[in-house]
């Protein structure tokens, strides 16, 4: 109701040394809810903290920065390196991130080393659940899933990744040369594979939909259980992402479903 609902307003201020480029992510162990008339609170007494990268490739002085979500008061921070592209992933209680041109690292909330490799340069970010972690390698091109408490390599799949990786439940969602596909995230077994337009941007996916946006400006609409194209819709623009919005809608560029 737009009579009830608050104005936004600036909470807190953080000042970083470079520009912050990524959109931040919060923790998973707790989230805000915002009723109507009412400030934002969280839905469980967890710690809910706040994650950004500043800078871009080419920066000096870049870090990973770990923030107390309610008060923007610094917790820990770590460095990353100039050339690294700095993306990164909440999942479950770890935060796996591109820290160097060849190192993928996880952290514990803490800001606690649980493993470091030497994967490569990823296509996007990770993605994972229930203690695994997928990656997209360009090098090598691979799909890798890692145990996430350890970064024991667990299977791989030779593919060359378009896009990143997503997941949802038990399944993970990749968009490559040969189409958009799905695999089971215990064992990288096929599950189906669809043809597209190639992507211009990375997937997202939530109530039961896989969407982007196409090089030929177009939003796309799949079906996770089968990889049928639900919708196709012009009128978006491939220079910008779509959005997943508060209600569980999508949003994009001329558009809104």
């Amino acid at each position: 109701d737009a009579k009830t609902r608050l104005s936004p307003g600036e909470k807190w201020f953080y000042a970083t040394t470079n520009g912050v480029w990524q959109s931040a992510a919060p923790s998973g162990a707790a989230t805000l809810r915002e009723p109507a008339g009412h400030d934002a609170s969280p839905t469980n007494t967890g710690p809910l903290l706040a994650f950004l990268v500043d800078g871009k490739v080419g920066d000096a002085d870049r870090c990973l920065h770990c923030l107390d979500a309610r008060t923007g008061l610094l917790r820990w921070r770590v460095p990353v390196a100039g050339d690294a592209s700095g993306e990164f992933v909440v999942i479950d209680e770890s935060l796996v991130i591109q820290r160097g041109r060849q190192e993928v690292v996880c952290f514990d909330f803490n800001g606690r080393h649980r493993w470091q490799k030497p994967l490569g340069a990823l296509r996007g970010a990770a993605a994972g659940g229930n203690d695994l972690a997928v990656v997209a390698l360009v090098s090598a091109p691979r799909l890798l899933a890692l145990d996430l408490p350890t970064g024991h390599e667990l299977w791989d799949i030779e593919v060359e990744a378009v896009t990143g990786p997503v997941v949802d439940g038990g399944t993970v969602f990749l968009d490559t040369t040969n189409g958009l596909s799905a695999r089971r995230l215990t064992d990288g077994s096929l599950l189906w594979q669809t043809a597209m337009v190639p992507p211009a941007q990375p997937l997202l996916v939530e109530g039961g939909l896989l969407t982007t946006v196409t090089r030929s400006n177009e939003l796309v609409l799949i079906e996770t259980t089968s990889g049928r194209v639900q919708a196709v819709i012009p009128g978006a623009l491939a220079g910008l992402p779509p959005l997943l919005t508060h209600f569980g809608k999508v949003s994009c560029i001329n558009l809104w479903l």
